[in-house]
Parts: C-alpha cells; structure tokens; sequence
C-alpha cells in the first residue's frame, strides 16, 4: 500500500543532488516527476476503502 512513499524519498533525493551534485543531470525536473507520482499516488491509496 505505501509503495508511494518511494516516490518521496527519491523526489527528496534529487533535491539533494540538485543542490551538491557535480553530475551533469536535471535533478530538479526528475524531482518534480517523483514528487507528482507521490501526490498522484497518495490521493489514490488514500481513496481506498477495505471490504466489509
């Protein structure tokens, strides 16, 4: 259920490197990907229901 929470972590991560990274890479827009999905995903798993 929380595989979501993948999503955060990584978008945090590439905050990082986007800030100390010497990689030439677009962290900042590989963060705002990851970020999407998390808030996607989350609204959607919060929208669940268990069976009764």
């Amino acid at each position: 259920m929380h595989l979501y929470a993948s999503h955060f972590f990584w978008g945090l991560w590439a905050l990082i490197q986007a800030k100390y990274s010497t990689i030439d890479f677009d962290f900042l827009g590989y963060a705002v990907v990851r970020f999407n999905q998390y808030f996607k995903m989350k609204l959607e798993v919060m929208m669940l229901t268990l069976p009764e």
